[in-house]
């Protein structure tokens, strides 16, 4: 916390001098430094090729003025967009059919009643943890989603008039109620 030296009125914590104004850390974010982990999904966790991290907007309180343009205020109301996955399907189609399942449980399927228990809502959503990973691989922060729960799954494109051998892949997306970011 800074404080405000009376007689200058320059913050105690600064030092002056151009050598102290550079940062700590000068390696870049690669965006390929992460890894996903949502228990429902065990084995999609290892073939995730690519995660969407949802945008936050917050749409400004307008307060129309006559005869002048409206003046703008913080809103109120924060929201996000999608969480989205993209993940290869391993060759048993077991991290696919994962996802496939949770997606089925969560509507009301046949496949939600045949358990005979009572799953309530606790058991559609889940809490999954995006794993932020430096350049050498240590991790520098933890997204925790809260309340997640799949939407859509994209289907399989199969295509047998391409030369090179291509690797099966599906996106998942996923809506949650809010997300934090946990210390390391």
């Amino acid at each position: 916390m800074s404080t405000i030296n009376p007689k200058n009125t320059v913050p105690t914590d600064r030092e002056s001098g151009i050598l102290n104004r550079q940062p700590s850390n000068t390696n870049y974010a690669f965006a390929s430094n992460f890894h996903l982990s949502i228990p429902k999904i065990r084995l999609g966790t290892y073939f995730c090729t690519e995660v969407g991290f949802p945008e936050m907007t917050c749409e400004p309180v307008r307060l129309q003025v006559p005869f002048a343009p409206s003046l703008k205020f913080f809103g109120d109301k924060v929201t996000h967009g999608d969480l989205t996955v993209k993940f290869i399907i391993n060759e048993d189609y077991s991290n696919y059919n994962q996802m496939n399942d949770w997606f089925k449980n969560t509507l009301v399927y046949e496949d939600f009643f045949k358990t005979g228990t009572d799953l309530g809502f606790s058991a559609m959503t889940n809490i999954g943890h995006l794993l932020i990973l430096s350049n050498k691989k240590n991790p520098v922060a933890r997204f925790r989603f809260n309340g997640m729960f799949i939407t859509n799954l994209t289907s399989i494109d199969y295509n047998s008039a391409l030369t090179d051998a291509s690797i099966a892949t599906a996106t998942a997306t996923f809506q949650f109620s809010s997300y934090d970011l946990d210390d390391i």
